[in-house]
């Protein structure tokens, strides 16, 4: 099982972009700087890189114990 989607940095900023967009038209300026201002933001780099390599090898790890 192979997971190669990937979503690059500009995509990235702009589907925020029209998320910021979507929550002032929604709540409005105020409200939407406040739920903002309280979210919690994840940067990851990589991380697909393991998940693909340990589920196309589930004994990887046990190789590097012996």
């Amino acid at each position: 099982m192979s997971f190669s989607l990937q979503i690059n940095l500009p995509a990235q900023l702009s589907y925020f972009k029209a998320v910021v967009k979507s929550l002032k038209q929604k709540l409005g300026d105020v409200e939407a700087k406040k739920v903002l201002m309280r979210s919690v933001y994840l940067f990851s780099i990589g991380g697909n890189d393991y998940f693909s390599f340990y589920s196309e090898n589930p004994n990887a790890s046990q190789s590097y114990r012996r």
